[in-house]
């Protein structure tokens, strides 16, 4: 897995640089909104994570970055200081996965990259199965 953070203030990149350097084994980078649009990050088929903060970018460059995406295995999370119910939900209905409030907390942002990394590798074990030359039984 690859963890992008992308906008964002220094005081929250630190933050993050802090819990992921130290906490995961994961490959990791701070990047600009433009080498996103240059899709620089999406040359090799690691699953992406991407935290996005809400607050500096916006609902647009969630957008824009979404569509940049399509066709990847990627995860947005959001970091936010609002509480907005309405922002937050254009957020998700948008195509974010989830989010975080500002500041962030250590436990929360592991626990989120350790259910994530959990989906990505159910995914791979249901793709080895659908690859494997077995025959499929109807039952009903």
């Amino acid at each position: 897995m690859q963890i992008l953070c992308v906008g964002g203030d220094s005081t929250t990149l630190q933050e993050i640089t802090c819990i992921l350097k130290y906490d995961t084994g994961i490959l990791f980078q701070n990047c600009s909104l433009s080498n996103i649009e240059n899709a620089q990050y999406f040359s090799n088929d690691l699953p992406i994570l991407i935290l996005l903060d809400l607050e500096t970018l916006g609902i647009a460059n969630l957008k824009k970055i979404l569509a940049l995406i399509h066709d990847r295995i990627c995860t947005i999370i959001l970091a936010d200081s609002s509480i907005d119910p309405k922002l937050l939900l254009n957020a998700l209905d948008s195509g974010a996965s989830d989010y975080l409030f500002k500041p962030i907390n250590k436990s929360e942002l592991l626990q989120l990259i350790k259910h994530r990394k959990e989906e990505e590798r159910r995914a791979d074990r249901i793709d080895n199965l659908l690859s494997n030359d077995r025959s499929v039984f109807d039952c009903g």
